[in-house]
């Protein structure tokens, strides 16, 4: 096991690990490596009998970072389980994997799980002030973006139904982010900090937590949900509450107003919204959409999951609801 302390020992530029070190005269493969917040080092080569990495996390320097076929895990991540390995890392321009990798590969600007489904890292010392994240993406780690200051804006896929935690934070030249799917979660502090100018919340959002938009900078937002959720006064900041303009669907802005957190909002203004869904039975309203590869289908009362259906005309039009979904 090798594992490099950044503050008793002073890491600068290329780090080549080697495959075998000698300690009291005895010899010992590297199999393991900890390079958690190595703020100085600039480039690190893995040797090939590596096979576990704690982190890469906070390694302000690191410009470039290979990443052999034996590594089977890199802190929890691992087959099924992810963790952002490469948050904090701002100067990122480069990351290899070697073919045959099981557990990662990229993808343009991302490092990407092997099946593709999870973005668990972003090349931040990259110059681009777009950046679409890859379709088949379903899952974003936490701190993805994180620190960023080059983006501008972000367009989320439709297969990610949560926005986790610290996913934005603190991404100060970030001013649009576009969720493209049915997304459900918004986690703490996912947007807080950040330069959003601009948000529109999805219909299908069933929490956010606290602090998810403790930003300064949002002059509009947009909500589509028929009946808003409670939240908790600190979802956003207090000069939100009192600049920003909230958008609601038309003939809602009264539920808006007697609703927990929503109603700290100074300015709720009704606007026409074509895609939104009203009633109790909405599903009267959907068009098949060939992204849609599914419905759950939820109590109406309670909003209960308890069924899943191919198809609307199973639906029960007495008694279900229906909200589209991609099939994950």
């Amino acid at each position: 096991i090798l594992e490099v302390d950044p503050y008793s020992l002073n890491i600068r530029g290329k780090v080549d690990i080697p495959s075998e070190v000698t300690i009291d005269g005895h010899e010992y493969t590297v199999v393991m490596g900890s390079f958690i917040n190595c703020r100085r080092m600039a480039e690190i080569k893995l040797p090939a009998t590596i096979i576990n990495i704690c982190s890469f996390r906070n390694c302000e320097r690191l410009k470039s970072l290979y990443i052999p076929k034996s590594v089977v895990s890199i802190g929890i991540f691992s087959e099924g389980v992810y963790d952002p390995i490469v948050a904090g890392c701002n100067k990122l321009e480069d990351i290899i994997v070697e073919e045959g990798s099981k557990l990662f590969k990229v993808d343009g600007n991302a490092l990407l799980s092997a099946d593709g489904k999870i973005m668990c890292g972003y090349m931040a010392g990259r110059t681009d002030k777009e950046y679409v994240i890859p379709e088949g993406v379903t899952c974003l780690v936490e701190n993805l973006f994180e620190d960023n200051d080059k983006l501008q804006k972000i367009t989320v896929p439709f297969g990610v139904i949560e926005i986790p935690h610290h996913c934005f934070y603190n991404a100060k030249s970030l001013q649009d982010v576009t969720l493209k799917g049915p997304v459900t979660t918004i986690r703490q502090q996912a947007f807080a900090e950040s330069g959003i100018t601009s948000f529109t919340i999805p219909q299908t959002v069933e929490n956010i937590e606290n602090g998810a938009f403790f930003c300064y900078n949002l002059k509009t937002l947009t909500s589509k949900m028929v009946k808003p959720i409670n939240i908790l006064n600190d979802v956003f900041s207090k000069s939100i509450y009192d600049n920003a303009i909230l958008y609601v669907p038309t003939g809602r802005s009264s539920y808006y107003k007697s609703t927990s957190g929503w109603n700290q909002f100074i300015h709720i203004e009704e606007k026409d919204m074509p895609d939104v869904i009203y009633g109790d039975n909405p599903f009267d309203n959907i068009q098949e959409n060939q992204m849609v590869m599914g419905y759950y289908i939820a109590d109406s009362f309670d909003g209960v999951i308890y069924g899943w259906l191919d198809n609307l005309a199973d639906l029960n039009t007495d008694t279900d609801y229906v909200r589209q979904r991609i099939e994950i």
